[in-house]
């Protein structure tokens, strides 16, 4: 039983799901082409699917720039709830929180 009481449910971390939409939005029939279109190997994406490579930011950017969406609306199909990112610089800390940089 869930305490969440919104009209959409939360998605759990699902790289295939992202993959699978990418392709779709690409028009790709496999995963071969997208890894061309993404700059990644077939073994690349073979192991984020097995869940062994982590999708980078690097990725999910090219991503968005192809699909033409939102990095936000890629990061939910991912699944990743957070509503911050926080990147480590040496001897500081960066937070982004919507569309904000505060250091």
């Amino acid at each position: 039983m869930t305490g969440s009481t919104s009209g959409a449910a939360p998605i759990a971390y699902d790289p295939n799901h992202f993959l699978d939409v990418i392709k779709e939005r690409l028009q790709l029939r496999c995963d071969k082409a997208l890894g061309k279109q993404l700059n990644l190997t077939l073994k690349a994406i073979e192991n984020i699917r097995l869940r062994k490579l982590p999708i980078g930011a690097s990725m999910l950017i090219l991503a968005a720039e192809k699909c033409q969406v939102e990095i936000g609306e890629l990061r939910r199909l991912m699944g990743d709830r957070r509503s911050r990112i926080r990147v480590t610089v040496p001897n500081q800390y960066i937070t982004f929180c919507a569309g904000n940089f505060r250091t």
